[in-house]
């Protein structure tokens, strides 16, 4: 009678039992971390009661949260109280990658979210904007100022920055709605690669828009962290 404790690796030559034994350990691995991001990201999710709920602001195609979570591993922003809250949003390409593989590194048109419409990702009214800003050239960083849009939404600043130059639609004190284009993303400020910055503030001096405690932020209801994928405005993978 062959059991499963006598047939072990019998017959299997010592490379296969080396292969086999390599394979079992890396598969123990990947399970210990799946199992201790899955612990991470519960413990580092803030209720989604504190947080403010927004539209996602991109639409038609695939993109990435490159900056984003509970964790300066995760989010180099989680270390300013302004921005402790903030994502950082890109696109991918069709092969996955956020810039056109064999383009100019250094051409904005390399990469796909360059001139992406944004939309606005709540009704509010538009408090402060900046234009005029020049995008810079990729893997190159700008100055702080940046092109930005700053709408005020229920007792929130919702700040929106990167934007490109010219490109904004709406003006200081306009009234926009959810869903509404309000301009392009680009790679303006401090910005080394073009994308799309967001973040929440509960504003305390109406002098400095950008003084304020960061809150968290939702995207149609999820809590948005690093590698997240989402494809037309749906959460597809994380």
């Amino acid at each position: 009678m062959i059991t499963l404790r006598s047939f072990k690796f019998n017959g299997l030559n010592r490379r296969t039992r080396i292969f086999l034994s390599l394979y079992g350990l890396l598969a123990i691995y990947q399970v210990f971390i799946c199992i201790l991001f899955s612990i991470s990201y519960i413990t580092s999710t803030p209720k989604h009661e504190d947080a403010v709920d927004l539209a996602f602001p991109l639409k038609g195609g695939a993109y990435e949260v490159v900056n984003g979570g509970m964790s300066s591993s995760m989010n180099y922003h989680f270390s300013h109280r302004t921005l402790k809250y903030a994502v950082d949003i890109t696109k991918l390409t069709p092969l996955g990658s956020r810039k056109g593989i064999f383009d100019n590194p250094e051409s904005l048109k390399s990469y796909p979210i360059y001139n992406d419409s944004v939309y606005s990702p709540v009704e509010g009214r538009i408090i402060e904007v900046v234009d005029g800003v020049k995008d810079n050239v990729p893997n190159s960083l700008g100055r702080s100022t940046t092109n930005m849009i700053i709408i005020k939404h229920q007792g929130y600043n919702i700040l929106l920055l990167h934007l490109k130059k010219n490109s904004l639609l709406v003006k200081k004190n306009d009234f926009v709605k959810v869903g509404q284009e309000i301009a392009k993303v680009g790679n303006s400020g401090y910005s080394s690669e073009p994308h799309l910055h967001v973040h929440a503030i509960k504003h305390d001096n109406k002098r400095d828009y950008f003084n304020g405690t960061s809150v968290p932020i939702t995207f149609n209801g999820n809590y948005l962290k690093r590698n997240d994928l989402l494809f037309n405005q749906t959460l597809i993978f994380r």
